[in-house]
């Protein structure tokens, strides 16, 4: 990366004022001071000279044309060996309308900086750009945050995924549970032969029902967890 130096884009100029006040406090050295800041506005030609100047390039001509009761300016600019080769190539860039003429120009030259950017891979080591790498750097870092924090949220709703299919078989098994054990009491005590059961048949037939019963609470059991999960999760 090209680091053009000496190259202040925008900066602010701090400017002191010290008024002395009269009488007896003056001789302890009594002072006000007040500090005021300006914004100084460095104009887009005198940067883009500066910019072709360090990257190679010619002066940059400036062309102006009438639309429509405004006016648009064009700026283009030869530069030689800024893409790590020997041959020149031309920049060019349109600024944004404007009413007089000579706003064009500096419109022109921010365009064409932006462009040469762009085409020539630099990066303008002012005072604004240490900051603005501080942020691009963080920008970056939360951006990989947020990539893993994605990722691990898929894994979680793939397994979450997976423990969901397997309630819903062990749910399914416990419905098959509790049908077979309600068709055979059902066909044992309502068949001809009920009356001849022992207290032995009786018993397992008892059982058979406890079982069923078993099956059918931790079933219903089951599902009303698994509604829940559902709609946390939606």
């Amino acid at each position: 990366m090209l680091y053009l130096h000496r190259v202040r884009r925008r900066w602010c100029c701090s400017l002191t004022s010290c008024s002395c006040s009269k009488g007896p406090a003056s001789s302890y050295g009594g002072a006000c001071t007040r500090e005021q800041r300006r914004l100084v506005q460095i104009r887009s030609k005198v940067l883009l000279s500066e910019v072709l100047r360090a990257i190679g390039g010619n002066e940059a001509q400036y062309t102006c044309r009438a639309v429509a009761d405004r006016y648009i300016g064009f700026a283009e600019a030869t530069v030689y060996g800024a893409r790590g080769d020997e041959e020149s190539f031309v920049v060019r860039a349109q600024g944004i309308s404007a009413i007089r003429p000579r706003d064009t120009e500096e419109s022109a030259a921010h365009a064409l900086i932006s462009i040469i950017k762009k085409e020539c891979r630099v990066e303008f080591d002012d005072t604004n750009w240490f900051d603005m790498n501080h942020y691009h750097c963080e920008i970056e870092q939360l951006k990989r945050a947020l990539g893993r924090a994605r990722k691990k949220h898929n894994t979680l709703a793939k397994k979450a995924r997976l423990l969901e299919i397997g309630w819903d078989k062990a749910l399914d098994l416990l419905a098959f549970v509790n049908q077979i054990c309600d068709g055979i009491c059902s066909s044992a005590l309502g068949g001809p032969d009920a009356d001849g059961l022992n207290n032995r048949e009786v018993g397992v037939l008892y059982d058979v029902h406890r079982l069923g019963e078993y099956a059918q609470s931790h079933m219903d059991e089951g599902l009303a967890n698994l509604s829940s999960v559902a709609s946390r999760c939606i």
